[in-house]
């Protein structure tokens, strides 16, 4: 079984060798068929032009790192990752009471290339497996939803328009 959670359940694509309980790598294709996406975020980019990466950003006083996809095919909108619910800390710690505030207008984030926003996504799990999800809630959820308290999220971009690749725009520990 491997530890894709219910919001990219129809979405993420296993891909290559080395998925199992503890980790699953793939493309995410839009319910539609379609790989092409725009990109949404709430975060803080980080590093050189080339090489730019995402992290958690600071706005009126609370923290945020929203993730979301928008398929160029069909437009349907698909929330990749909320720090606030998915994952270990937005999952099973309830994102530390950060559901609370107000969520910030996400924006659409271009090629640092070419300046086109149509992308294929790769996506990287880690999990440290049911049992372990068993043990450290000690019964306070359902033992099926040990795949929505995931370790590590890995988001990889490659843009369509030109050769621009990043395997670890984001790369977020959840713990």
């Amino acid at each position: 079984m491997l530890p894709i959670p219910k919001n990219l359940f129809p979405i993420l694509v296993p891909k290559g060798s080395g998925n199992h309980a503890f980790q699953c790598h793939g493309e995410l294709v839009c319910t539609c068929g379609h790989n092409s996406f725009d990109v949404r975020l709430v975060g803080e980019e980080v590093g050189k032009r080339k090489d730019k990466t995402i992290k958690v950003a600071k706005m009126n006083g609370h923290y945020f790192f929203i993730v979301k996809v928008k398929c160029h095919n069909c437009g349907k909108i698909h929330l990749i990752f909320d720090k606030d619910y998915h994952g270990w800390n937005g999952f099973v710690c309830k994102g530390f009471g950060g559901r609370k505030n107000p969520r910030p207008m996400d924006r659409s984030w271009a090629c640092p290339e070419c300046a086109h926003t149509a992308y294929k996504v790769q996506l990287s799990l880690f999990s440290k497996g049911k049992q372990d999800f068993i043990s450290e809630t000690e019964g306070e959820f359902d033992e099926n939803d040990w795949r929505e308290g995931y370790s590590w999220i890995i988001i990889g971009l490659a843009c369509q328009s030109c050769e621009w690749e990043n395997e670890e725009w984001v790369s977020y520990e959840t713990m």
